[in-house]
């Protein structure tokens, strides 16, 4: 049975047509889909028509941030105003009784609002990652109080997320593909085209881009050319993954804001996604960023006044490195690309590895799936599960790893365990994999790990020693 019958079969219900989410750019394409999904006739096809429609809707209640004077002016006419938006809930407990406060993005710094109580009694993801949604937002008449900069209240919402989840439903599916079956729904589920790729290993290299997503506290860095695929990806996968410029990196923005007493993106992301690291330099303020992510990078917390938070949250490095026209990088020394300020070689040592992005191919018209994929929103709360589930026990049990012939250091220890286990969540969920799928993932996470090992001797005399990382599997 070939692939795209296979999807329809064993995931009916929670797949779309991938290129069609490349319509409305203007929202992440887990939210595109599930518009899209809304509107799919029996067939599988879609009307131009719908298309149309929800492309009107998009317009009519995403408006652009240029508008945003715009949107407000709606309050003059009339008391009420709809919103495209991810809209998350904080709870003030300095209150009595405690306060619940909408955080909308859009609204810049008349955010937080008021939030009806029934909506988040509904909708309890508010309370954590958010949720993407329309939102319906009054304005009142009565007398503001200080807890709030605006009259606006929040009070009719509909979430843009599916309500048949099911992780079972997700593992029984999974039983009927073979491996390289599955490696192609995975890429054809991330948006791109498996036939794109040359082989095997490189369809390998994409996924590996989903592992700090699938693994808690596991941290990648990835440096190639332009136009791969990597932004779009980490943009487009999940509520949960941010990708941040370096216009916006700041110690209030990624710890704890001290004024507005609003945790920071650490303690509220599952993967945070610095772009552009060397194409963009930190400003002023954020210079010190690298150093005072050396510690979260190793333990995992971090400080909040005289109080030490804990975090899961993966790191996902970005940068472009200069290639020749085959792709070739025009210097080996690659970690040389990133923006001066992140060459500290201890805080990146803790990373778990480097992806040669070179490695994959550039995206073209082909690259784009046409295929059937499991729907965005659907994959992403997999992904999550995902992330909850522990593989590294097992590994740690049954895999001794070595350097040359010795034990090697925690550090790489983790480092190789972290992306393994990450692989295998990925390519076996049920846990079922074999000695040879064992292995596959340990060649490609020391692979990874060897990768970023030697360029740190560009920045460091200390790591100028080889390191030979290798394996034995305690059978059963």
């Amino acid at each position: 049975m070939e692939l795209e019958k296979k999807v329809e079969n064993y995931f009916s219900g929670i797949t779309v047509k991938k290129n069609l989410a490349r319509s409305f750019p203007s929202v992440p394409r887990f939210v595109s889909e599930f518009l899209i999904m809304g509107v799919i006739k029996e067939d599988g096809t879609v009307e131009e028509q719908d298309l149309q429609k929800i492309d009107k809707f998009i317009s009519n209640y995403r408006p652009e941030s240029k508008e945003y004077e715009v949107w407000k002016n709606k309050f003059v006419e009339t008391n009420e105003n709809k919103l495209i938006e991810i809209f998350r809930v904080e709870v003030d407990l300095s209150k009595n009784p405690p306060l619940r406060k909408c955080i909308i993005p859009f609204l810049k710094k008349e955010s937080p609002i008021r939030i009806r109580d029934a909506i988040v009694e509904n909708y309890e993801a508010l309370l954590c990652e958010g949720l993407w949604g329309l939102g319906t937002i009054k304005h009142s008449s009565q007398k503001k109080t200080p807890d709030f900069k605006t009259n606006l209240e929040l009070v009719e919402f509909t979430p843009f997320e599916l309500t048949n989840f099911s992780f079972e439903q997700f593992l029984q599916g999974y039983e009927h593909f073979t491996l390289e079956e599955w490696v192609d729904l995975l890429i054809n589920t991330i948006g791109l085209n498996p036939n794109f790729y040359s082989n095997f290993y490189q369809k390998l290299l994409l996924l590996c881009r989903l592992v700090p997503i699938v693994e808690r506290n596991t941290n990648i860095i990835e440096l190639g050319p332009k136009e791969t695929g990597k932004s779009f990806l980490m943009e487009n996968i999940s509520p949960n993954v941010y990708n941040i410029q370096p216009s916006e990196i700041s110690p209030a923005t990624l710890f704890y804001h001290g004024t507005t007493k609003q945790m920071g993106l650490l303690g509220l992301k599952d993967v945070l996604v610095f772009d552009e690291i060397g194409d963009v330099p930190l400003g002023s303020n954020s210079k010190d960023i690298p150093s005072k992510l050396r510690g979260f990078l190793s333990n995992g917390k971090f400080k909040k006044g005289d109080k030490v938070i804990y975090s899961n949250c993966s790191l996902y490095l970005m940068g472009n490195v200069k290639c020749d026209e085959n792709l070739i990088p025009k210097s080996p020394r690659y970690i040389l690309a990133l923006d001066k300020y992140w060459h500290d070689s201890a805080m990146l040592d803790r990373f778990g590895g480097l992806i040669y992005g070179w490695k994959l191919k550039k995206l073209t018209a082909d690259a784009i799936s046409k295929s059937y994929g499991i729907a965005a929103d659907f994959f992403h709360r997999i992904l999550t599960e995902l992330r909850k589930k522990s593989f590294r026990i097992n590994i740690e049990k049954r895999v001794i790893l070595k350097n040359f012939e010795k034990e090697t250091t925690p550090r790489n220890r983790n480092a190789v365990f972290s992306i393994t286990s990450g692989l295998l969540k990925l390519l076996y969920p049920n846990e079922k994999y074999t000695i040879e799928g064992l292995k596959l993932a340990l060649d490609l996470a020391i692979k990874l790990r060897t990768q970023l090992y030697s360029q740190l001797k560009h920045l460091d005399d200390e790591y100028k020693k080889e390191i030979n990382l290798n394996y034995e599997i305690i059978r059963d």
